[in-house]
């Protein structure tokens, strides 16, 4: 059961200085559509000067069973509906090839 407020920790190098992604977590059945869990948005106004930045997405709370054979994925992206795009322009978005470029952090309680 994930059962609290998972975290997503993103590493990455960017074109702009102002962007945001969303972080959807996503309930996989072994046959048919996946169904969201939750998702979080986070956005950034700066970076450092080789265009490194740390983001720090908390997605909303839940409390989520999972059945028996379901996987878990993360879906990241930069365009929601629901939400207002932070810059006009276009940029990009490349992940630093490292085994903490993406952390994902689920609270998770046993039956």
């Amino acid at each position: 059961v994930v059962f609290g407020v998972p975290r997503v920790e993103l590493k990455f190098k960017t074109s702009s200085d102002a962007g945001m992604l969303i972080a959807h977590l996503l309930d996989v059945p072994p046959e048919g559509p996946a169904k969201l869990i939750t998702h979080g948005v986070c956005s950034w106004f700066t970076r450092a000067a080789d265009g490194r930045v740390n983001l720090d997405i908390q997605a909303l709370g839940v409390a989520w069973r999972l059945p028996a054979g379901h996987k878990i994925a993360l879906a990241l992206d930069g365009l929601d509906a629901e939400y207002l795009i932070p810059s006009i322009k276009p940029y990009t978005v490349d992940f630093i090839d490292d085994s903490s470029a993406i952390y994902l952090q689920l609270p998770l309680i046993s039956r």
